[in-house]
């Protein structure tokens, strides 16, 4: 798997999340697990069942790695930023592994695969550079029939260069996707979304072929 680039990018930067925490700047927080990702569930469209492993990267304070752990997954949740994690280790059940680490070393060193990575509002918040070198860390870490199950966000909203949040392409995406050997299965115009951000979320679920 190829590395990110060397030049450190604040966005890769713990100490940049620390403070947007530490100064209440997280606007990306909806105060409970994600609506798209509670319809999937409650509505049997998820796509694997308990105890399999599912990864959350970018997790904050974790509130659908709970969700998750909670319905008996086997959780992982990892996030730079040691002060959102300090609150979901409060409240975590033994079927939830946190860990604050970068994503992209977590990548390269681990032996962990997973059958499910949930994404959502961690691809967006990294540099758009560093896009190619997501879904590389993505491919390791999902097993062969895996899925990348994802509420992209925030789709064509903002001029590309602006972010934190960055905006989103789906034609880019999906050309990522298909290059790591991800098949798109599913897709749904229509998905419950918090009222900020309706119509600038599209959930996506694709498949790793084996």
């Amino acid at each position: 798997m190829n590395p990110p680039p060397d030049k450190p990018y604040p966005c890769l930067d713990p100490d940049y999340w620390g403070q947007r925490y530490q100064q209440g700047q997280t606007g990306w927080d909806l105060g409970g697990p994600t609506p798209a990702l509670t319809w999937l569930v409650e509505k049997g469209i998820f796509p694997v069942s308990p105890p399999d492993p599912i990864l959350v990267p970018g997790c904050g304070y974790g509130h659908d790695a709970l969700y998750l752990a909670n319905r008996d997954y086997e959780v992982t949740a990892i996030d730079w930023a040691p002060e959102a994690l300090s609150a979901l280790q409060a409240h975590a059940p033994p079927n939830l592994r946190i860990l604050c680490t970068d994503f992209f070393e977590y990548a390269r060193v681990t032996s962990d695969r997973y059958e499910v990575v949930w994404e959502y509002t961690f691809y967006c918040a990294i540099d758009p550079i560093l896009r190619p070198a997501y879904f590389d860390a993505l491919s390791t870490l999902l097993k062969s029939g895996g899925y990348w199950i994802a509420l992209l966000f925030p789709l064509e909203s903002q001029p590309y260069e602006m972010g934190p949040p960055f905006a989103l392409y789906w034609e880019e995406a999906q050309n990522l996707a298909r290059r790591h050997k991800l098949e798109g299965v599913k897709f749904f115009p229509e998905v419950p979304s918090h009222p900020a951000r309706q119509g600038r979320e599209r959930l996506v679920i694709f498949q790793k072929r084996t």
